[in-house]
Protein backbone atom coordinates (compact mmCIF):
# COMPACT_ATOMS: atom_id res chain seq x y z
CA UNK A 1 0.00 0.00 0.00
CA UNK A 2 2.51 2.37 0.75
CA UNK A 3 4.74 1.40 -2.70
CA UNK A 4 1.59 2.32 -4.28
CA UNK A 5 1.27 5.98 -2.28
CA UNK A 6 5.22 6.42 -2.87
CA UNK A 7 4.40 5.81 -7.03
CA UNK A 8 1.19 8.19 -7.07
CA UNK A 9 3.37 10.89 -5.29
CA UNK A 10 6.20 10.88 -7.59
CA UNK A 11 3.91 10.30 -11.07
CA UNK A 12 1.72 13.27 -9.72
CA UNK A 13 5.18 15.16 -8.45
CA UNK A 14 6.33 14.61 -11.76
CA UNK A 15 3.19 15.60 -13.46
CA UNK A 16 2.48 18.89 -11.95
CA UNK A 17 6.15 20.12 -10.89
CA UNK A 18 7.51 21.08 -7.51
CA UNK A 19 5.33 22.99 -6.57
CA UNK A 20 2.41 20.35 -5.45
CA UNK A 21 4.56 19.71 -2.67
CA UNK A 22 6.30 23.10 -2.18
CA UNK A 23 4.97 25.37 0.39
CA UNK A 24 6.47 28.60 1.27
CA UNK A 25 4.58 29.97 4.44
CA UNK A 26 5.94 26.15 5.96
CA UNK A 27 8.93 26.41 5.00
CA UNK A 28 9.28 30.58 6.20
CA UNK A 29 7.58 29.15 9.61
CA UNK A 30 10.91 26.18 9.42
CA UNK A 31 13.03 29.09 8.99
CA UNK A 32 11.79 31.21 12.50
CA UNK A 33 11.34 27.93 14.53
CA UNK A 34 15.34 27.54 13.79
CA UNK A 35 15.84 30.93 14.26
CA UNK A 36 14.17 30.95 17.50
CA UNK A 37 15.61 27.61 18.71
CA UNK A 38 19.21 28.87 18.22
CA UNK A 39 18.31 31.92 20.23
CA UNK A 40 16.75 30.05 23.19
CA UNK A 41 19.96 27.59 23.39
CA UNK A 42 22.38 30.68 23.27
CA UNK A 43 20.82 31.54 26.41
CA UNK A 44 20.55 28.00 28.23
CA UNK A 45 23.78 28.19 29.46
CA UNK A 46 23.12 31.32 30.88
CA UNK A 47 26.21 33.21 30.41
CA UNK A 48 27.63 35.13 27.82
CA UNK A 49 28.25 34.58 24.60
CA UNK A 50 27.70 34.53 20.65
CA UNK A 51 26.58 32.65 17.67
CA UNK A 52 26.01 33.36 14.28
CA UNK A 53 22.88 32.11 12.49
CA UNK A 54 22.88 32.47 8.71
CA UNK A 55 19.66 32.74 6.67
CA UNK A 56 18.93 30.28 4.11
CA UNK A 57 17.26 30.27 0.99
CA UNK A 58 13.83 28.17 0.62
CA UNK A 59 14.19 25.02 -1.09
CA UNK A 60 12.97 26.44 -4.78
CA UNK A 61 16.35 28.88 -4.25
CA UNK A 62 14.29 31.88 -3.38
CA UNK A 63 15.44 34.12 -1.12
CA UNK A 64 14.17 35.33 2.26
CA UNK A 65 14.23 38.44 3.86
CA UNK A 66 13.81 38.85 7.65
CA UNK A 67 13.30 41.35 10.54
CA UNK A 68 13.98 41.06 13.86
CA UNK A 69 12.85 43.27 16.85
CA UNK A 70 12.17 42.82 20.48
CA UNK A 71 8.64 42.20 19.74
CA UNK A 72 8.90 39.41 16.90
CA UNK A 73 11.26 37.64 13.77
CA UNK A 74 9.20 37.98 10.35
CA UNK A 75 10.74 35.92 7.46
CA UNK A 76 9.21 36.95 4.11
CA UNK A 77 9.69 35.91 0.91
CA UNK A 78 7.64 37.62 -2.09
CA UNK A 79 3.86 37.59 -0.96
CA UNK A 80 4.47 35.27 2.00
CA UNK A 81 5.15 36.27 5.56
CA UNK A 82 6.09 34.71 8.61
CA UNK A 83 5.74 35.52 11.88
CA UNK A 84 7.50 34.21 15.13
CA UNK A 85 7.64 35.91 18.47
CA UNK A 86 10.91 35.60 20.24
CA UNK A 87 11.35 33.13 23.08
CA UNK A 88 13.30 35.13 24.99
CA UNK A 89 13.63 39.20 25.07
CA UNK A 90 16.02 40.08 22.44
CA UNK A 91 17.34 43.83 21.61
CA UNK A 92 18.83 45.47 18.79
CA UNK A 93 20.28 48.21 19.65
CA UNK A 94 23.96 48.42 20.69
CA UNK A 95 24.83 49.10 24.47
CA UNK A 96 26.93 51.27 25.75
CA UNK A 97 28.44 49.95 28.76
CA UNK A 98 26.37 52.00 31.06
CA UNK A 99 24.15 50.63 33.98
CA UNK A 100 20.16 50.38 32.45
CA UNK A 101 17.06 50.31 34.52
CA UNK A 102 13.71 49.32 32.98
CA UNK A 103 12.61 52.52 31.60
CA UNK A 104 15.56 52.70 29.52
CA UNK A 105 15.32 49.40 28.26
CA UNK A 106 11.79 49.97 27.04
CA UNK A 107 13.09 53.40 25.30
CA UNK A 108 16.33 51.80 23.80
CA UNK A 109 13.98 49.31 22.45
CA UNK A 110 10.93 51.86 21.02
CA UNK A 111 13.90 53.49 19.18
CA UNK A 112 15.86 51.03 18.10
CA UNK A 113 15.05 49.92 14.34
CA UNK A 114 14.77 45.88 13.35
CA UNK A 115 18.02 43.92 12.52
CA UNK A 116 17.52 43.03 8.73
CA UNK A 117 18.91 40.23 6.76
CA UNK A 118 18.60 37.83 3.92
CA UNK A 119 19.59 34.63 2.55
CA UNK A 120 23.25 34.18 2.13
CA UNK A 121 24.07 36.59 5.37
CA UNK A 122 23.76 35.99 8.98
CA UNK A 123 22.70 37.43 12.36
CA UNK A 124 25.25 37.77 15.21
CA UNK A 125 23.25 36.53 18.51
CA UNK A 126 25.01 37.97 21.52
CA UNK A 127 24.59 37.45 24.91
CA UNK A 128 25.86 39.93 27.58
CA UNK A 129 25.89 40.43 31.05
CA UNK A 130 24.62 44.03 31.57
CA UNK A 131 24.03 45.50 34.94
CA UNK A 132 20.23 46.70 35.01
CA UNK A 133 18.56 47.39 37.97
CA UNK A 134 21.88 47.44 40.34
CA UNK A 135 21.71 43.38 38.95
CA UNK A 136 23.74 41.95 36.51
CA UNK A 137 21.21 40.40 33.64
CA UNK A 138 21.99 38.51 30.53
CA UNK A 139 21.09 40.20 27.83
CA UNK A 140 20.59 38.88 24.14
CA UNK A 141 21.68 41.66 21.25
CA UNK A 142 20.25 40.26 17.72
CA UNK A 143 22.54 41.98 15.48
CA UNK A 144 22.92 42.37 11.11
CA UNK A 145 25.79 40.14 10.63
CA UNK A 146 28.06 39.86 6.49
Amino acid sequence: MSICALMVASVLGAFFGEELFFNEIDELERILVDLSATVRSTTLAGSEGAAIWRVPFLSNGESVSMFVDESEFNAICGEVTAILRPPVDVHTWLWNGNELNESTVEALNEDSQAACSSSGHAFEIENILVFCENDQKLFVFISYCA
